[in-house]
C-alpha cells in the first residue's frame, strides 16, 4: 500500500503480488482505507496477483503483465 506514483505505475505494468495505490493525500489515507476496506480487501482475498487503484471514487483493478 503506497502513495508512490513511480513504483505504482511500474507495478501496474507488471502485476506480481498484491499492490494498493492510494490516490489521496497522505493526511486522508487512513480515512480512505477505513471507508473502502471491504471493497479492496475482497479483491486482495480473491486474486493472487492484483494491482488496485484506490480513491474516494472507488477502486480499479489490473492484472496486466506487459
Amino acid at each position: 500500500m503506497t502513495h508512490d506514483v513511480e513504483f505504482s505505475k511500474g507495478r501496474q505494468r507488471n502485476v506480481v503480488g498484491k499492490h494498493v495505490w492510494l490516490r489521496c493525500s497522505e493526511m486522508d489515507a487512513a480515512q480512505l482505507v477505513e471507508d473502502r476496506i471491504n471493497e479492496f480487501a475482497a479483491a486482495l482475498n480473491i486474486h493472487k496477483d492484483v494491482w488496485i487503484w484506490l480513491s474516494s471514487d472507488g477502486l480499479a483493478l489490473s492484472f496486466a503483465w506487459k
